[in-house]
């Protein structure tokens, strides 16, 4: 009874997590669709900052939930005070060259450096101690959600690099010429995230966001190389979107098996 109640608190901390995690992608997008983003820049910040300490907000939790005897409120304790530091926007670190915001000091730096606290606290998929997470050879619905878990902060972490094409395009007017192609890719991402956060399976919204990412590519090759600035930023965003769309793949994946399972035991 204890491990039901447990699996069905940490499933909605779960649900949170991927909710908070829409929020952010929608005030993400403002960047690129309101046309008063420049005039009104650091109202849209003030928000943005609020949407990302509620996501992260939502990770501690169930990052806790997952591990009881984590130590995570103290390794976090200097790092969230910062989100609101002008570089909130390289909180991951990024492969394109920005610095990450400092990361508390800890005995193991290289593999502490860049990564997200519960990156380091909880036990990766594959460890060695991985079956001892929840008591010895225990096998039950918390390592999925674990896995699932993981997959979160993973897509988060795409999101993240999917949204700082907002600091490195210089002229905003250029976002005119793909502002539908940014519409469309802005609802079905969102669209899916809220599905996925609801545990109900995207697999039919899927190829149609890829489709609307096909779209973008086809805006930049006969635009956006011609009018941008620097048309390369754009082919980083169009990267990280393929990249984004393979992990809903997984995350869908890995809530439909969830769901799959339970659904059998039930019949059971």
């Amino acid at each position: 009874m204890i491990n039901k109640i447990r699996s069905w608190y940490i499933k909605k901390l779960l649900s949170n997590c991927l909710y908070a995690l829409a929020d952010l992608q929608r005030a993400f997008f403002v960047n690129y669709l309101k046309k008063d983003y420049i005039k009104k820049r650091k109202y849209y910040q003030k928000i943005l900052n609020k949407k990302s300490k509620k996501f992260f907000f939502n990770m501690i939790k169930t990052s806790n939930a997952l591990k009881n005897d984590s130590p995570f409120k103290a390794a976090w304790a200097t790092v969230l005070p910062s989100l609101e530091h002008e570089n909130a926007r390289d909180f991951y670190g990024n492969h394109h060259g920005q610095s990450p915001l400092p990361i508390p000091e800890h005995e193991n730096e290289n593999n502490f450096h860049g990564k997200p606290a519960w990156a380091i606290i909880l036990p990766t998929p594959g460890h060695e101690n991985a079956r001892d997470f929840h008591g010895k050879n225990k096998i039950n619905d918390l390592n999925e959600m674990q896995d699932i878990f993981f997959k979160i902060d993973h897509l988060s972490e795409i999101i993240f690099s999917l949204n700082q094409l907002r600091f490195r395009v210089v002229d905003y007017t250029t976002f005119k010429v793909c502002a539908q192609e940014m519409q469309e890719i802005e609802k079905f991402s969102i669209m899916m995230i809220i599905q996925l956060a609801n545990f109900k399976n995207s697999s039919v919204e899927l190829p149609i966001f890829e489709e609307k990412i096909h779209q973008f590519e086809n805006i930049y090759n006969r635009a956006l190389q011609i009018v941008a600035i620097d048309p390369l930023v754009f082919m980083f965003f169009i990267q990280d979107l393929y990249a984004l769309n393979e992990e809903l793949k997984q995350l869908s994946l890995a809530i439909f098996c969830l769901q799959d399972k339970k659904n059998v035991n039930r019949i059971n």
